[in-house]
């Protein structure tokens, strides 16, 4: 009864479709579990981020979960994540992610996480770092540490979205410093995001972590542009 009067007060919906989810739905109802547009580059090694950075970033290996399209589910669902603060989306998508990384022992080897960090200014209006549950999830799922005070970001500026790569790149390049090395010196680095669009983002948080001593980087992200 007071579980019912809770709903009704503060009805939980679908980060997709935005229908009132059912008691053992969480954040995301079945029928849009069952529509959205997995990647599965666990099970084909389809490296889409390596093929994107090929010539501008090394990386060891990677994975997107989802495929991103324009006025689609999963723009839904990083809208929700990004400017409607559901918070609950980061951490469900790292979980199951990871979950399905694990099933191909996709993490062996790797040492270390690093969520591509926002500005102070973006964390105090947004009030949290997107990628930082999905981090989290990773490294309870992976049992490794997230490495902190490593990257940081310098400044905001308006969505880079559907900039193109040159536009892009001399924005994101300047804005990502990296210190505290030594932390990550010889070590397998996991690189999280949110969304993959031009790759500059990685790109520019790559080459401040590459500036570390045998470092090597694998990337993770959400979702990829399709």
């Amino acid at each position: 009864m007071i579980t019912d009067f809770i709903q009704l007060l503060f009805p939980r919906i679908c980060a997709c479709c935005d229908h009132n989810l059912l008691a053992d739905e969480k954040v995301i109802c079945l029928n849009c579990m069952h529509d959205l547009p997995l990647t599965n580059d666990h099970e084909t090694n389809d490296a889409l981020i390596q093929k994107a950075l090929r010539g501008r970033l090394l990386i060891e290996k990677s994975s997107s979960l989802l495929f991103f399209e324009k006025a689609g589910m999963v723009q839904a669902l990083i809208h929700d994540l990004k400017y409607r603060g559901n918070e609950k989306i980061s951490a469900y998508l790292g979980n199951w992610h990871a979950e399905l990384l694990k099933s191909v022992d996709w993490g062996r080897g790797i040492d270390t996480i690093i969520p591509v960090p926002v500005s102070t200014a973006r964390l105090k209006k947004r009030g949290f770092n997107q990628v930082q549950g999905y981090a989290e999830a990773f490294a309870e799922v992976f049992d490794i540490p997230i490495a902190k005070n490593v990257l940081r970001r310098e400044s905001s500026n308006s969505t880079q979205v559907f900039k193109n790569r040159l536009a892009r790149t001399d924005v994101t390049e300047k804005n990502y410093r990296a210190s505290n090395l030594k932390q990550i010196e010889g070590k397998h680095v996991l690189l999280l995001d949110d969304l993959m669009t031009t790759g500059a983002t990685i790109e520019a948080c790559g080459s401040q972590l590459k500036q570390a001593i045998d470092v090597k980087i694998s990337v993770a992200t959400m979702a990829i542009v399709a």
